[in-house]
């Protein structure tokens, strides 16, 4: 398999894994929200609503990067993946040199 094949079958993989995150987080996030609901008033649970799922989704983005990390380190995945996005030529010529 080439490198990109295997960029297009990590991606697919990780874009899995990144919604299996988020349903698990939004998942424990109603489960609060339901535990929570007995004990605050309903005014202000639409608050603590819409700050537990904001919580959900950023806690799923922070495990899933540090997950990919943890694969690419652990099985030296930079030789064998293409890079997705191309380093931009540092090398600007509408810069003049004094």
């Amino acid at each position: 398999m080439n490198k990109k094949l295997n960029t297009f079958i990590f991606m697919i993989i990780a874009t899995v894994l990144n919604i299996l995150l988020i349903i698990i987080f939004i998942i424990l996030a109603l489960l609060l929200i339901n535990f929570a609901s007995k004990f605050l008033s309903s005014d202000f649970m639409f608050f603590v609503s819409i700050s537990t799922f904001l919580t959900a989704i950023i806690l799923s983005f922070i495990v899933y990067n540090r997950i990919i990390i943890f694969i690419t380190k652990k099985y030296n995945l930079n030789d064998k993946l293409d890079p997705i996005f191309k380093p931009k030529n540092r090398n600007d010529k509408n810069i003049t040199k004094k």
